[in-house]
């Protein structure tokens, strides 16, 4: 955790300029304070600009800092002096913070017991019998320790949380692409049904219309033209999927329209109260249009029983040009937040919808919830 990037002329380190600032105002105030005090003689002068000068280097070189600082509270000892200046005692403080602040924990308190004992060697060799000059020396110390400590420790609590936050959402994204993923397995599964019957229908008018050359052109006529029409629409709805094509893993039939009204029974039975209607002319429809609505209105039923407080449902689809659905509830959320209260099943039927060339919007509504999508109408051959 050192901060020692700053390199200045042959690896040196480069102090801030910050620290810089800092520094000149601790060299000022000392020098202040001894002349103030008639303390004028060169001595005094080098130990205080030695003791208060290495807080520029405090972020680049910590230890090379609080060692010099340190050095200087032994001179003094040495001199069996305890005149320390306030600006020198500042300067102490803030490299006892630093080094507690970049260091390691076992470093840090080696340096915590070394700059404790060196003040108190201080005071004991400047002859001090008063009781807060060992006291109070220890205070002022292991406070700024502490503080650089526990900033320390929220700096990496927040890297950590950082990386957590990140392979969390790596892993929602990753989830969500298998939903994507398994949703278009289910499509593939879904056209399946349909287009068997296309090419069906084409093998069957090709047999027609060759059994009648040359006997019932008009016949011959017909049959081709329904070649044409349904190799049309099955091109044009291969076309719309091909990108969801996945190898089939779902052996169950296809969904209908004709199997809405049951799937809302069944919730009906287990004890949510739907309320289902359907308009419009349902034959026509392609398989995975008739499959995606199925799937819709299920995810948005399965939603409800199992993420709301709901006891009641809406279900509403309607077959017009534009083939709509909307599923609602009257029900508050069981989840705080309520927008994310449906799961990766809408990612699913977001890429149905998508691929078929629809749209789909699900959220919050008044005290419930609404899953809406409308996919353009496509007849099948």
């Amino acid at each position: 955790m050192h901060a020692c990037d700053y390199r200045g002329v042959m690896g040196v380190p480069r102090p801030r300029s910050t620290d810089v600032g800092v520094a000149a105002l601790l060299v000022g105030m000392a020098l202040v304070e001894l002349f103030a005090e008639g303390r004028i003689a060169s001595g005094d002068l080098m130990l205080a600009v030695l003791a208060t000068a290495p807080v520029a280097w405090r972020t680049v070189a910590p230890r090379i800092a609080f060692g010099v600082c340190v050095l200087v509270l032994l001179i003094l000892s040495a001199m069996q002096t305890d005149e320390f200046t306030v600006a020198e005692l500042l300067a102490l403080m803030l490299v006892t913070y630093t080094i507690a602040l970049l260091e390691t924990l076992r470093p840090a308190v080696v340096a915590l017991a070394v700059v404790i004992g060196a003040a108190l060697g201080n005071s004991a060799a400047s002859g001090s019998r008063d009781a807060g000059d060992y006291v109070f020396p220890v205070i002022l110390l292991a406070v700024p320790w502490t503080a650089g400590r526990a900033l320390r420790r929220w700096r990496e609590r927040t890297e950590e949380l950082e990386v957590v936050t990140a392979a969390l959402r790596a892993e929602r994204e990753q989830h969500a692409r298998l939903a994507v993923a398994a949703e278009r397995g289910r499509i593939a599964r879904d056209l399946h049904d349909s287009l068997a019957q296309a090419l069906n229908a084409v093998v069957v008018h090709t047999e027609v219309a060759e059994a009648s050359l040359g006997r019932d052109d008009e016949l011959v006529a017909g049959s081709l033209e329904r070649i044409g029409t349904v190799a049309r629409a099955a091109l044009g709805e291969t076309r719309r999927l091909l990108n969801a094509l996945r190898d089939l893993t779902d052996d169950d039939d296809s969904p209908r329209l004709d199997q809405l009204a049951a799937l809302a029974a069944e919730h009906t039975a287990d004890g949510l109260a739907v309320d289902f209607a359907m308009e419009g002319r349902a034959g026509g429809l392609p398989a995975s249009v008739e499959a995606a609505v199925f799937r819709i209105v299920q995810e948005g039923l399965t939603n409800v029983a199992a993420h709301s407080r709901a006891g009641h449902a809406r279900v509403r689809v309607c077959l017009a040009d534009v083939v709509s659905v909307r599923v609602e509830d009257d029900g508050p959320s069981i989840v705080r937040d309520r927008g994310s209260r449906p799961g990766l099943g809408l990612v699913g039927m977001r890429e149905r919808a998508t691929l078929l060339g629809g749209d789909f919007r699900a959220g919050p509504a008044g005290d419930g919830f609404v899953l809406e999508a409308t996919i353009p109408r496509v007849e099948s051959p």
